[in-house]
């Protein structure tokens, strides 16, 4: 296969033999090299572990794109959705696929979604309110509480569109919310970056940055929210403490309908770093939600009593659920979501609250779990609470070093000892698992531990398929008060 010529501030991944390494080896299975042509990974071996270990040293972002070179059309059909979904939501970079059939170009990220090109004729005719104009000081100092607040107010009042303008630069802000409802259509334009108070609490305050009662909101633009978690978590006394003190979450919706959350970055959150309560018809695409594994309670977005929820092309690396869906949700679509460190993406906890209600309607799709706790996970207490939780679809989902890739867990008890009132009350039915396939570090890569009163129901397996990850023994499968069907192929081998 002829080279074809490395592009400025691209890396390369060759697959399956394209290129001559040097002059004795040819790639057996995957290489990388920077676009001076230094090669910077090894060759020879798996993959997959090639090519999540040159993603690893693209992270900082300093490469334009990534361009796969293979030697023939159908290694390209088959790897297609895997890198696809792998190298967008990892570091959202475009791509090029170099075959014998010649350039394929495809997802490519624009470089500005500023209010231009696509967005003009939503636009056209808005207001823009620049906090600077209000007062702000983008000096990383300032509280610009007062500022940001007015901004918000009077883009609120008008009708069409209005537009709170962030520029570039730092601003310190206090807790806030930003309360509807608004004439028309706000959005919240972040180019410059928000910073939050050091220190545990804001005030008291369990949110820091709130939107309340809005309809037709967008927030994007790129920036930054730092949470300056680390100046808290040390407080956190959550998990052995009932009645302690919530650590603010970086960004609550309550009441949000219609609208649009794109191109945000959520760094070190205190707490969650996104909350949904009460919203309807959210597309949450394309943001960043960081902390490092060991911050707690730190999940990445987690949603309650909201329904038609759409979360896609997005990175989500915590100390907590990637995502989490609590009581009364329905209809929560999730594609192309990356997903690592972290807790997986779960349903639940459920049974906990006498409230609670039903969750029904989640799909989850075409997404990639590296390095978490658990994979995709329902979990409930051991409680009377009875609701259902059904109409569930996990499909097309990759998994690396996951610990509890498929797990239902109905006596969860995170901060033992637990008050096991009773066998769990929460009916899970009708949930759909299919073609899911990676690696598992744990023994059991598919546990299900249903409710001894109200056993799983009508629980479908097709193509399962897990290998080993740094352990030396055959994979299981755990089932208890299970009803269910496998189909396809299936390892380990089901338990039903």
């Amino acid at each position: 296969m002829s080279t074809t010529p490395m592009l400025d501030r691209w890396i390369q991944l060759c697959t399956d033999g394209a290129v001559q390494v040097d002059s004795r080896t040819t790639a057996a299975e995957g290489i990388l090299r920077h676009g001076n042509g230094e090669w910077i990974i090894g060759y020879n071996r798996f993959l997959c572990e090639c090519f999540l270990d040159g993603l690893a040293l693209i992270q900082d972002r300093q490469y334009a794109g990534v361009m796969i070179q293979m030697d023939n059309i159908e290694d390209f059909k088959f790897y297609n959705t895997f890198f696809e979904r792998l190298i967008k939501l990892l570091i959202a970079l475009p791509m090029v696929f170099d075959t014998r059939k010649g350039l394929k170009v495809f997802m490519e990220i624009p470089k500005e979604d500023l209010i231009s090109s696509s967005n003009a004729k939503a636009t056209q005719g808005a207001r823009t309110f620049n906090v600077k104009y209000y007062g702000a000081i983008a000096d990383g100092r300032t509280d610009n509480r007062k500022a940001f607040l007015r901004a918000w107010m009077d883009a609120c009042d008008q009708k069409g569109v209005s537009i709170v303008y962030i520029p570039k630069g730092v601003y310190m802000l206090g807790s806030v919310e930003f309360a509807g409802p608004c004439g028309g259509v706000t959005m919240f334009f972040m180019k410059g970056d928000l910073r939050a108070p050091r220190g545990a609490f804001l005030n008291v305050e369990t949110t820091w940055l709130g939107f309340r009662y809005v309809d037709n909101l967008i927030m994007k633009g790129g920036g930054t929210l730092d949470g300056q978690g680390q100046s808290a978590w040390p407080f956190n006394q959550c998990h052995k403490n009932n009645n302690c003190q919530a650590l603010p979450i970086s960004v609550k919706f309550d009441f949000v309908t219609n609208s649009r959350i794109k191109s945000i970055r959520s760094i070190h959150s205190k707490n969650a770093h996104f909350s949904f309560f009460g919203c309807t018809n959210i597309n949450i695409s394309n943001v960043e939600l960081l902390a490092p594994d060991y911050s707690p309670n730190t999940d990445g977005i987690k949603m309650g009593s909201s329904s038609n929820i759409r979360i896609s092309y997005s990175k989500i690396s915590t100390g907590d659920d990637c995502i989490a869906i609590l009581s009364d949700s329905s209809n929560i679509d999730i594609s192309n979501v990356y997903g690592g460190p972290g807790h997986g993406i779960s349903i639940g906890s459920l049974g906990k609250y006498t409230n609670e209600k039903n969750v029904n309607g989640v799909s989850v799709r075409k997404c990639t779990l590296n390095g978490t706790d658990n994979g995709i996970r329902i979990k409930s207490w051991e409680s009377p609470i009875s609701i259902t939780a059904s109409n569930f679809l996990f499909q097309d989902i990759f998994m690396y070093n996951v610990r509890n890739p498929i797990i239902i867990d109905q006596t969860y008890c995170p901060h033992p000892p637990c008050n096991r009132q009773t066998a769990s009350h929460v009916q899970i039915r009708d949930v759909t698992y299919r073609n899911i396939f990676g690696t598992s570090s744990s023994e059991i890569a598919v546990s299900m531990q249903c409710s001894k009163k109200f056993p799983c129901k009508n629980i479908v397996m097709t193509d399962i398929k897990f290998g080993h990850h740094g352990i030396k023994k055959s994979l299981k499968s755990y089932c208890s008060y299970v009803n269910g069907r496998s189909f396809g192929r299936q390892y380990p081998p089901p338990c039903f």
